[in-house]
């Protein structure tokens, strides 16, 4: 779970103020514990966008509109 955060923490998305981490690491925490599993697909999609702009971004500037 420690990769995750990190990986949400340097996110494009936490930089710009569009996805809050601690709402996110409380999430995955739920999920992890088996708790509202129903939110489990939508971390997956959040933590792929993440993976995908960090990926995407790395050594380049980055503008947000």
């Amino acid at each position: 779970q420690g990769l995750l955060d990190e990986l949400i923490a340097s996110s494009p998305l936490a930089a710009g103020g569009f996805i809050d981490p601690a709402a996110v690491r409380a999430a995955l925490a739920q999920a992890a514990r088996g708790q509202n599993a129903t939110v489990i697909a939508d971390l997956h999609q959040l933590i792929v966008t993440c993976w995908w702009l960090t990926g995407q971004t790395v050594g380049k500037e980055v503008t947000v509109c």
